[in-house]
Formats: C-alpha cells, sequence, structure tokens
C-alpha cells in the first residue's frame, strides 16, 4: 500500500522501486547520540544547562491555516513529565509556522527559529508531534515519542492520513487530558518492544551498498581474476570481492 501510495505522491513509474531503508537524516542522529561536546554546543546556543530534561513539541505543516492542532497544554504536560522523570524539565517549540500562537515562558521556549531539527532531536529526551516522521526519528534513538492528534477529524479531510498511522508504536492522543495519562502511565520497556523494529540505521551505508551490488551483478562479467578493474566510476579487486558484494543482495 506504502509503495503504491509514493508512487502517486511523486509521479512516479508503477516499475520504479521502493527501497525501505530508512531517511539518510538519521545517520546524523546515531553517529552523534553519544557525542556529548556537540550536544553540549547546541544546548549552550539555545542556554538550556545540561541536567534539564527536554521534551520537544514538534507538530507537522498545516494549510488551512487553522491552529486547533496546537493547542496543547504545555504548563500541564511540563508539569506531568516533571512528576514522571523527578527532573526540572523544559519543553522546546520548533513550529512550522504560526510560532506566535503558543504562550511562551522560561520553561516553555520557542525554537522555531533554530536551523537544525536533528539538532533538536539530539538534545531532547522526548517528543510529542502529531503526524510528523519526526517520531521516528527518536524511535530509532530509543527515546520516548508521543502522538497528540488534536484536530485529527479536520486533518483527516483536509490532507488526508494513511492506514497505517492509526497502528504507530507511540502512545495516541487526541486529547489533552489523555496526553496526560499516556506521560502518567508511560512505561518504557514496553514502548522499546514496540518501536523495536522501527530502529534502521547507516541507511546511507546500505544504500550505496545496494548500488555497489546492483552494478555488481550487471558487471560480473568483466572481472577477471588478475588485478583490478574498473567500471563507471568503481574499483574493485577480484572477482571474489565483487561476487561477495553480489551475493549479499
Amino acid at each position: 500500500i506504502q509503495n503504491i501510495q509514493y508512487k502517486n505522491w511523486f509521479w512516479l513509474d508503477k516499475n520504479v522501486e521502493i527501497l525501505k531503508l530508512g531517511f539518510p537524516r538519521n545517520d546524523y542522529l546515531i553517529n552523534n547520540q553519544n557525542n556529548r561536546k556537540l550536544i553540549q554546543e547546541v544546548k549552550k546556543r539555545l542556554n538550556i544547562k545540561n541536567n534539564n530534561y527536554l521534551i520537544l513539541y514538534a507538530p507537522t505543516f498545516r494549510d488551512d491555516f487553522s491552529i486547533d492542532g496546537y493547542k496543547i497544554d504545555f504548563s500541564r504536560v511540563l508539569k506531568q513529565f516533571e512528576k514522571k522523570t523527578n527532573k526540572k524539565c523544559k519543553i522546546l517549540i520548533r513550529m512550522q509556522k504560526y510560532s506566535k500562537c503558543i504562550n511562551y515562558s522560561d520553561d516553555i521556549l520557542n525554537v522555531t527559529s533554530y536551523p537544525n531539527m536533528q539538532d533538536l532531536s539530539l538534545i531532547s529526551d522526548a517528543i510529542i508531534s502529531d503526524y510528523s516522521s519526526t517520531l521516528f526519528d527518536f524511535a530509532i534513538q530509543k527515546k520516548p515519542a508521543f502522538i497528540c492528534a488534536l484536530d485529527i477529524d479536520n486533518y483527516k479531510k483536509t490532507r488526508g492520513l494513511v492506514d497505517e498511522y492509526f497502528s504507530y508504536p507511540f502512545p495516541f492522543s487526541t486529547t489533552n487530558d489523555d496526553l496526560l495519562t499516556n506521560i502518567e502511565k508511560f512505561d518504557y520497556e514496553k514502548y522499546l518492544k514496540n518501536i523495536g523494529h522501527f530502529s534502521v540505521i547507516d541507511t546511507v551505508e546500505r544504500k550505496l551498498l545496494y548500488v555497489l551490488c546492483s552494478r555488481a551483478k550487471k558487471n560480473l562479467y568483466l572481472f577477471s581474476e588478475y588485478g583490478r578493474t574498473t567500471k563507471n566510476g568503481l574499483e574493485y579487486s577480484s572477482t571474489e570481492e565483487l561476487s561477495l558484494i553480489a551475493d549479499m543482495m
């Protein structure tokens, strides 16, 4: 179903092959999740203390000028997270637009103008979103992710949702009260089991390997058992090396 939808959305030929290997942007998260220097630098730019528990709110785009989906009760959410984590918490707000519709404070920060969304994902400990793929950026980092879709009925009418959305492995809510309950009852071990098959890494490497293997299958006949052979800018040392790559397909 997803393949058909992608081909329709991007006007792709029916014979185009879609590789389900994850987003290349996620390699940045995996490669830097333990990069304390980078994480501290980003927090310093945002004037955030290292010991704060950070919740990122990153809703997706709306094109109907409605702000109903953004009416999260951030004060109550903040208190619920502090009760759950027993830590000082701050909420980082990263809007697509309409950032002025939020009441900001010392603990509810507007980071909409920060240019690198992946940096915000790195420094944050949890996320609240609605229909955004950013939820899966947190899943691959094994960080809590919560869906709060306050305007789901209107969103389905105006932009539509794929059927798979309703089986995403994240605590789901359509009201503020349900969101607070999901935070209160959040079970991290159960969550890890639910997101297990969504943890995809090394997506760039895997895509490049796919290209190498595809070429390898087509060009095996070019190789001899002597020296190195170059074809289309790719260099291999032996038939054994190329055969090994081809066998990985």
